[in-house]
């Protein structure tokens, strides 16, 4: 995943053919996720070789980083609301609207905002398989009292958001990606560089979560302040844009995200 987050930052200068040639298993997600249509791609990939010749840096790099990081999902687990699949489809919906938005709004590169929102819960995936216990309480907690972001770091030893922050720290993920994760229930604190990518991957986590695509089978999400709204030049026709293709944008991720799951 290190790689493909590199890539993502200079998706130019990638070396995807010498890392694919490493990862046999990598080779085979990124097969499945070219052909999965997701771009509009109407070609049909027979070898990876094939993807590395005939597409540019940027839709690479979105389709490498998805196939690395679905990796870490494949594996079902299921608790209480809670589904580790649906967490990942959550979190390849908030890639596919936050890059909408950042082409519709111009307020940042589409493909920063489609890699941070890709990246952006996955401090949850952290705390389920390192706090097992806490885990479970918090789940049964937050089902029945819809417990806020801000109370998880009194539960845990920190928040998704946090736990997600020294997860992608360590991973040498871009700073831009970093701040996603460790901002996007508060984007007002983050640096003037990167509140408008930081905005693009809050508002489609809100619009995502809304529409029943929630990150812990909970709606915790609370909409974004009406500045991060006017920082990214979002109007209330934006909205009604936005919320015209959405069931579109969604149909769309979740054919991207189940096209790496195993097959029930």
């Amino acid at each position: 995943m290190r790689r493909s987050l590199i890539a993502c930052d200079t998706p130019a200068n990638a070396a995807w053919g010498e890392w694919l040639s490493e990862d046999s298993a990598w080779r085979q997600r990124m097969l499945v996720v070219a052909n999965s249509g997701f771009l509009g791609l109407q070609s049909r990939f027979e070898e990876v070789e094939q993807i590395c010749q005939h597409l540019p840096g940027h839709q690479l790099a979105m389709l490498g980083l998805t196939a690395a990081m679905s990796a870490g999902f494949c594996e079902e687990r299921r608790v209480e609301t809670y589904s580790r699949h649906c967490l990942w489809r959550h979190s390849v919906a908030t890639a596919h609207v936050a890059e909408t938005i950042a082409r519709v709004t111009e307020a940042c590169n589409p493909l920063d905002a489609f890699t941070a929102g890709l990246c952006h819960d996955i401090g949850w995936l952290e705390l389920e398989t390192t706090h097992e216990i806490r885990w479970h309480q918090w789940l049964a907690s937050a089902k029945d009292l819809a417990l806020s972001p801000e109370q998880e770091s009194s539960h845990f030893p920190m928040s998704h958001a946090d736990a997600g922050y020294e997860l992608l720290e360590k991973l040498d993920a871009p700073y831009w990606v970093v701040s996603a994760a460790k901002f996007h229930h508060r984007s007002h604190l983050c640096d003037l560089e990167t509140q408008p990518l930081v905005g693009c991957v809050a508002v489609a986590n809100y619009l995502v979560s809304r529409q029943g695509w929630t990150s812990i089978g909970t709606n915790h999400c609370i909409s974004p302040p009406g500045t991060v709204l006017r920082q990214l030049g979002i109007t209330s026709l934006t909205l009604r844009l936005l919320w015209s293709q959405l069931s579109m944008l969604l149909d769309e991720a979740g054919t991207l995200a189940n096209a790496v799951l195993p097959k029930p």
